[in-house]
């Protein structure tokens, strides 16, 4: 059913409306000196955005022309091999993400561009399986977890982040170096970038979001500290209105930085506090210098409020003309809006899916999700401060920082500015529990070992069905392997012995690690009952202590494996033989055994230890640590048994900065740089 009905009052107001029954709603109303475009919000966005009575939820813009039509998303510049583009003339701003006032015009709006760098498209993309609207989406709720932050009451004043343009860069534009993150060449290059761009556009802000390492040359030493680099100040400024921070870093070793997963959230609302005017707390300033947004130092839990410092600045951005000239602020609803996650990214961006973007792992999950997590300490309602992460394909657990606002932490809660409060009632959600795919076997491969086999890699993938609505993936292992014959893989002769395979496999180790001393022959260990993994882990000497030591958790994020390959004969018994499978010396027969995976097979170590990077200057594998990782010249262990209390849990967050840098044309330390 269609209907159209046309009203008159007087001669200042004219009003059209159009409705199709079961369909969209729309109207037009002419003022005498504006027209106004009036469109029922979709029940997509009413998910997110509507009170109860969805029906009569509509949004008002201005019309640009009496003719302008409807959109529902960005245009898209996207062609085959060329960077993914979103634009927006029109941005839909409702009335819950305003500030709390009868005075629109007292809200500042900023007005962004965002450019997501070629590093970090390469990064991410894999991981999204080269889905890049999916990537955009992950980009828009990490642009609204930073709004959710300059909505937080303790700043006294909400800002508005509105995205005026996003564009993800499959190649590096030619004129757009970043110099492999140098972070002051970066800024340079990117703020000649922006004020090329911004020219045309006028937005009022531009973020250069990188998947690189910043890094600086420091008294003739690199150093790597710095996760993103702001001009205090230079937000309405056409040469300093530029941003440049890390998303998704990791130190040299695969271990995450507080700049990786939504963690960067913090890093990004920090960069802009500084273009805004803000500086350090504690810096020239009465604030204390930790607890909050723009204290000096980033961690990976709290810091979630900001400080009475940041909130005077906040006070004063009324002085800033170029936040309320708001010509793109009206009211189109886009697909691309990041308010669509309704300042909750949380409630689309689950706990799992944070540990997943951590670690850019499908199997990563968070802790105290389940009744068998090795940290019985990690509750669920605590992940609102502090979300730690674990994954079967490495050892230890990470922090992800605090959870973002929205994600479930109990039944009907959520968190909410860092603390599990009761959430507004969703509607119920059916449950799908994942399920396993077949088994997809590979072919016999072998490392050509002495007295060695060869193994069968299976995989399999948790589709069948794929969860829905669940932190918890399928139970047990996504792969194993099993024993098979490499008669035809390896002849005899071609056989090495495993004193050969670990000297050369601790020659690739010590390239990476300085302490290993490469000019020795690694060795293996004998089998231990309490430790299987001993036989199966390769060992090489170490330059400081003489000892022979295994790098498990030292390599756990990088692509290099510090075991032998399954198949290795490890040990024999009873008349049978044990072979390395899953990096655990198991009995042939023992077929149980054999389809554990590498986190079940670690029966004997307490993995409570924390894997996230560690803030630069000199640091030594924990002695505790070191001795159970160790073996003498003879294969004898040093230490057996660990105990959790033994082990450091320092969450590694006093990340620091120390310095600024001066900007020519600003008084000094007008640039400033977060580390």
């Amino acid at each position: 059913m269609h209907r159209t009905r046309n009203e008159d009052r007087g001669g200042d107001v004219t009003a059209a409306f159009t409705y199709c029954l079961g369909s969209s709603k729309s109207g037009i109303v002419f003022l005498s000196d504006v027209t106004y475009e009036l469109q029922s919000i979709n029940p997509g966005l009413c998910r997110y955005r509507c009170d109860n009575n969805s029906e009569n939820a509509f949004v008002l813009k201005r019309a640009l022309t009496i003719n302008h039509t409807w959109t529902d998303g960005f245009d898209v510049l996207r062609q085959p091999g060329e960077n993914y583009a979103f634009t927006s003339p029109d941005i839909f701003v409702t009335e819950d993400t305003r500030a709390q006032s009868d005075d629109d015009t007292t809200v500042p709006v900023l007005e962004t561009a965002l450019y997501f760098d070629e590093p970090a498209y390469r990064k991410f993309s894999e991981y999204f399986r080269h889905d890049d609207e999916h990537l955009a989406d992950m980009i828009l709720a990490y642009v609204n977890a930073v709004q959710v932050l300059y909505h937080h009451p303790s700043l006294g004043k909400r800002v508005e982040i509105v995205l005026v343009k996003l564009e993800m860069f499959k190649k590096q534009p030619v004129d757009l170096p970043h110099y492999n993150g140098e972070r002051n060449l970066l800024l340079d290059s990117f703020c000649a970038f922006n004020k090329k761009y911004r020219e045309k556009e006028q937005w009022d802000i531009g973020l250069y979001i990188s998947g690189l390492d910043f890094y600086a040359m420091e008294n003739g030493h690199w150093s790597g500290s710095t996760m993103g680099l702001a001009t205090v100040g230079g937000v309405c400024s056409e040469k300093y209105s530029c941003i440049i921070a890390e998303f998704g870093s990791t130190d040299p070793l695969g271990k995450p930085y507080p700049s990786a997963g939504f963690t960067s959230v913090y890093i990004l609302a920090h960069e802009i506090g500084h273009s805004l005017g803000m500086h350090h707390d504690g810096s020239s300033n009465s604030c204390p210098k930790e607890g909050f947004i723009m204290s000096p130092s980033r961690g990976i839990t709290g810091e979630l409020s900001w400080s009475e410092c940041s909130a005077r600045v906040a006070v004063n951005l009324n002085n800033l003309e170029c936040l309320f000239k708001s010509a793109r602020r009206s009211a189109a609803v886009q697909k691309f809006d990041h308010n669509k996650f309704a300042d909750k990214p949380g409630q689309a961006w689950d706990a799992k899916k944070q540990c997943e973007l951590l670690l850019l792992d499908n199997d990563a999950k968070a802790m105290g999700t389940e009744t068998n997590d090795l940290d019985p300490s990690q509750q669920l309602e605590s992940i609102c401060e502090s979300l730690q992460c674990e994954t079967p394909n490495r050892p230890g657990y990470y922090f992800a920082g605090p959870a973002l606002e929205g994600t479930t932490c109990g039944p009907n809660l959520w968190c909410e500015a860092g603390k599990c409060v009761k959430g507004k009632p969703k509607k119920p959600q059916k449950i799908i529990k994942g399920g396993w795919s077949q088994w997809k076997v590979h072919e016999c491969t072998s490392g050509c070992i002495h007295k060695s086999k060869g193994f069968r890699l299976r995989t399999r993938t948790c589709n069948n069905p794929k969860p829905i609505n669940t932190n918890e993936g399928c139970e047990g292992p996504k792969h194993d392997s099993v024993l098979c014959k490499d008669d035809k893989t390896c002849q005899k002769s071609k056989k090495i012995m495993v004193t050969e395979y670990a000297t050369a496999k601790c020659r690739e180790l010590g390239s990476i690690l300085p302490v290993l001393d490469n000019e020795y022959s690694g060795l293996q260990a004998p089998h231990e009952e309490a430790r299987p993994w001993m036989g199966c882990s390769v060992f090489c000497r170490r330059k400081d202590t003489g000892s022979f030591y295994a790098p498990r958790l030292d390599v756990s994020n990088l692509p290099v494996d510090p075991y032998f390959p399954d198949g290795t004969w490890c040990h024999s018994a009873d008349n049978g033989n044990y072979y390395c499978l899953n990096h655990v010396c198991t009995p042939e027969n023992d077929l149980k055994r054999s389809s554990k995976s590498l986190t079940d097979s670690n029966d004997d170590l307490p993995l409570m230890i924390n894997q996230n990077a560690r803030p630069p200057g000199p640091y030594a594998v924990p002695e505790v640590l070191l001795r159970y990782f160790s073996v003498g010249s003879d294969g004898t262990p040093l230490l057996t048994t660990i105990t959790p209390d033994m082990v450091d849990r320092t969450d590694y967050g006093d990340w620091s900065s120390e310095d600024y840098v001066d900007v020519p044309e600003l008084r000094p330390q007008d640039v400033d740089q977060f580390m």
